[in-house]
Order: C-alpha cells, then sequence, then structure tokens
C-alpha cells in the first residue's frame, strides 16, 4: 500500500549534531531514520546547526553547535524545544516526533499537537513524571524494545520499535579478515560489564580491545577499577573514544564482541553494529538482548563461566548469519515503515 507523504518534524536533544561522529546512539540513529524518510516525506530536524544531513532535508537550529560539552543543562534543553513547537505552529507540520526532549511532553500537552514521543533512554524522575501527565492527551509513546516498555505498565497503549542500520552502508568482514581478539566498545561504567568482559578475556587467554568514553561522572570508576585491570597487561588494549569509520575496523575484524550488560539496557545498538559487519555478540541475558541475540548469530549467557565457554564455540557461528539478520529483522526500512504505520494512526485520530 503506498504511503502517504507527511510533512515530519524531529526534535533532537541540543547538546549533539546529527549524526554524532562518535558518542551519541540517539543521534546516530536519527541520522539514519531522517535519511530515509526523506525518501517519501517531507523532514525538517530541529537539532544544532553543526549537523550534517543528507540533501533535501531542512535543519532549523537554536544552537550553532552542539552544546553537550557546556554541560548538561536542562533550561538549554528547554529552551531547544520551545523553538521547535514554535516554529512547528507556525509551519504546520502534519507530525511532530521527539526524540527523549522531556520538556516537549509538557509543551506539546498543552498546546495540542499531534506528537511521537520516543523513549530512547530510561527517563529521568522528572521525565517520569512528565509522561505520566501527559497521559489521555494527543501523545503517542514509542519504547525500544518489550523489555523497555516493560518498565512502564503505567503508559499501557505504548508502541515498540526497534533500531534498524541502513545496512548496505556498512562493510562486510568475512573469517578471513578476522584477527584473533575480542572487542567490547560502550561506556567506561560498571553496568556496562567492562570489568567482566577483562575476566572473561583472562580467563580464555584472548587478546581484547577496548573502546569507549569515560564519562562525567565515571572517572573515578575508571582510575580505581579498570585501570588497574589494564595497566602492564599486554593482552588488553584501550583505545577511548572512536569514530564510526574506526568503529567499523574495530568490530569487522573481531572475532567476537563481548556485551556484559548488568541493567536493563532499553536497547543495546552496538549489538546491530557488531552484527552488520559480520561480528557474533556474546550478551548477558539483561534488558533487550533476548529480543535481538539467537543461537545463529551469538550467545546468551547467564554469568561469566558462560561466556568464557561461549567465546571457546564462537567458530561455530557464521558471520553472514550475523549481517543477514540485521538485513532481515533490523534494518532501517523496517524502522522507518514501523513509525510510517504510527503515524497513519495518529494522523487518523487526531
Amino acid at each position: 500500500m503506498a504511503v502517504r507523504t507527511m510533512k515530519i518534524a524531529h526534535v533532537s536533544k541540543p547538546w549533539l549534531p546529527v549524526p554524532s561522529a562518535k558518542y551519541g546512539a540517539i543521534e546516530k540513529i536519527l541520522g539514519f531514520l531522517i535519511a530515509e524518510q526523506i525518501k517519501t516525506h517531507e523532514v525538517t530536524l530541529f537539532a544544532p546547526g553543526n549537523s550534517k544531513l543528507p540533501r533535501g532535508i531542512i535543519l532549523n537550529s537554536l544552537f550553532d553547535e552542539g552544546v553537550g560539552d557546556k554541560g548538561f543543562d536542562r533550561n538549554i534543553e528547554l529552551a531547544q524545544t520551545l523553538h521547535a513547537v514554535l516554529e512547528v505552529k507556525r509551519l504546520k507540520f502534519d507530525i511532530i516526533h521527539a526524540h527523549s526532549t522531556d520538556p516537549m511532553l509538557a509543551l506539546a500537552s498543552v498546546t495540542n499537537l499531534p506528537l511521537v514521543f520516543t523513549f530512547h533512554s530510561v527517563p529521568k524522575y522528572e521525565g517520569q513524571i512528565l509522561a505520566q501527565l501527559a497521559q489521555n492527551t494527543n501523545i503517542t509513546f514509542v519504547f525500544l524494545s518489550k523489555s523497555h516498555r516493560k518498565q512502564f505498565p503505567w503508559i499501557p497503549d505504548a508502541e515498540v520499535v526497534p533500531y534498524g542500520l541502513p545496512v548496505s552502508k556498512f562493510p562486510f568482514y568475512g573469517q578471513s579478515e578476522k584477527s584473533d581478539y575480542l572487542a567490547f566498545i560502550g561506556a567506561i561504567s560498571d553496568r556496562k560489564g567492562i570489568l567482566e568482559a577483562i575476566k572473561v578475556a583472562t580467563s580464555t587467554n584472548h587478546k581484547l580491545k577496548i573502546a569507549g568514553k569515560i564519562r562525567a561522572g565515571d572517572e573515578d570508576f575508571f582510575e580505581r577499577e579498570v585501570k588497574p585491570a589494564i595497566q602492564n597487561n599486554k593482552n588488553i588494549e584501550f583505545f577511548g573514544e572512536i569514530d564510526n569509520n574506526q568503529r567499523n575496523d574495530f568490530l569487522g575484524k573481531a572475532k567476537a564482541l563481548l556485551f556484559p550488560i548488568k541493567w536493563q539496557e532499553p536497547f543495546g545498538l552496538v549489538m546491530l553494529e557488531s552484527l552488520v559487519v559480520g561480528t557474533p555478540v556474546i550478551a548477558f541475558n539483561q534488558g533487550s538482548v533476548p529480543e535481538v541475540i539467537n543461537e545463529n548469530i551469538g550467545f546468551i549467557v547467564e554469568d561469566i563461566d558462560e561466556m568464557c565457554q561461549a567465546v571457546e564455540n564462537i567458530s561455530t557461528i557464521s558471520n553472514r548469519s550475523c549481517r543477514d539478520h540485521v538485513e532481515n529483522q533490523f534494518s532501517i526500512k523496517q524502522m522507518s515503515n514501523s513509525y510510517d504505520r504510527i503515524y497513519g494512526k495518529v494522523l487518523a485520530s487526531s
């Protein structure tokens, strides 16, 4: 069935440009989504002025560049969101799609704008309060996974749309291009399981390559726990934060990605980024993991011992099956189609 052309306004956070060059899954995914939507729809993005967008997408900016390095001031986020709301009312869009911009919940509720609101993370306390107050309004809520949605049972009619990737934009690394190392990518924090990854690599006598950002608030954890574990260990390399091109090579040449998360993460984008370049994933049974990983593309494990065993068995996984899984289940086209369906429901009821 033909999709109606819609005039869509996406509202991003003011912290990072779209797409982000390094850290920033929300901005990265949003970049993929709007690049797919512009094939069918008219798309405007409210985001920092240093965003680099495909031809045809209109960029509307309050700030010339991302302001995340100045601190995550809620007043800055409120200012950008208010700017977006005023512009949306002036320019008359069919759909407003906000991406974890909590102030939009309050502003849309009192302006009666038709809003699709995607939670890309677990909202902080004030965001949860706003979401509760916005119930029974013109807002349609979207979560990233079934496990993500289960954390908010008081939002009964929420939708679930997993992340998707433009598979053809990613290189594929076959078995002949693999090296004998394990990969870990993620914020250098306890809940991401970096210490568990180090233990697995040490126990299985594998080289471990670590890439990730040390975020504000995690410096003490890195100095106290991580640094002593990797110093003077010739089998562990720490690269810090890497860009998207480096990321493909980093993951593509790895034997496997270790994903030992210790929290209910809404959706681990790095799982898809690993699979799409042909690298299997070994993950703890947390959050969205069971909704992404199966026995054909990796292993879901319960503890370090099981993860060590999975490392020894990783050669049974086909690299091509990993990429095919993303193509068949998590493509950007599927993600875009899901949002088209939701937009259609919103317009039909408004």
